[in-house]
Order: structure tokens, then sequence, then C-alpha cells
């Protein structure tokens, strides 16, 4: 093959590969937003009350949409993996929200810090943690979830989908 011949066919490569690229990227990332009042929970402490390792707290919700209506629920465990010196618990999640179809689900996954004492995160504060999949509408989900934990109570999370 002629060096003429290489070079163009390497730029034809680049330009079917760059035209490739360009289309994989060209999906637009989606928000997804839920709400919720207040989980209905179950702590499994295994001690006398002190917080260890090992202790989970299982919870459920109603989703709602901004207008309060009924989309789906979420469930889920939060297990405590760590105790700081402060008293502060490292909490793993696993957080599952389904929506009206049942095969149409969200999966949080990740870790974060929780105050001393306390059974979640302080109102007015919030949490990022990774989605790990989805299935239905959702399949093959990925990107990050904000978790908030509102003033007056309520949880919003915003998923930020990444096309």
């Amino acid at each position: 093959m002629s060096l003429r011949r290489l070079v163009l066919s390497l730029a034809a490569l680049a330009v079917v590969v760059s035209g490739l690229a360009a289309c994989a990227s060209s999906g637009a990332a989606k928000e997804v937003t839920v709400f919720h009042g207040a989980p209905t929970a179950t702590v499994d402490l295994v001690t006398d009350g002190a917080a260890t390792p090992g202790d989970v707290r299982v919870f459920s919700a109603q989703l709602t949409d901004a207008s309060g209506a009924a989309i789906g629920n979420l469930r889920g465990t939060l297990t405590t993996t760590e105790v700081a010196a402060s008293g502060d618990e490292i909490r793993s999640a696993y957080l599952i929200c389904s929506f009206a179809k049942p095969e149409d689900q969200l999966v949080i996954g990740g870790e974060s810090s929780y105050p001393k004492d306390a059974t979640t995160i302080a109102p007015g504060t919030a949490v990022i943690r990774p989605v790990i999949g989805g299935s239905g509408i959702y399949a093959g989900a990925r990107g990050w979830a904000e978790t908030f934990h509102n003033a007056d109570g309520s949880w919003r999370h915003v998923f930020h989908l990444l096309p």
C-alpha cells in the first residue's frame, strides 16, 4: 500500500471514529426528580442502642411527583459500616426507586456520613450517591443522585442520568 493510500485510509478511519463518537455523545442527559415524606423505617440494632458496624435500617416511602401525585415507591437499606471517634456513622446505602410499572426502576448505592445519634442526615442537607443501574425505561442507567432532606422533613431525590 502506498504512503498516500495509507494516509487517506487513516484519515477516513478518523472521520468514521469521530462520527461514531459524536453519535454516542449526542444524547442529552436526563434529570428525574421525585419526592417523598418521612419514610417508614425499622432499625435493627444488635447492641444496647449504641451505633455499631452492622446496624441496619430498612425503610420505605411512597414517591410522588412535584404535584404530590403518587408515582411509585422508594425502598432500601442503610447499613452502618463504620463509627468514627466522633460518633458519626458511615452508612452504606442500597436504595430502589420503583415507578408505576414495576420493571421501571432506578437503583442508588454508595455511602454517606450521618451525624451521631441521628436516624437521617440533618434537615437542610444533601448527599450525593452513584446511580448503579436501572431497568425498564431506565435500563443501563448511570449517573448520580442528589438526595435532599428538606427543612420541613420531606425529601427530594434528583437523578442525573447520563446519556
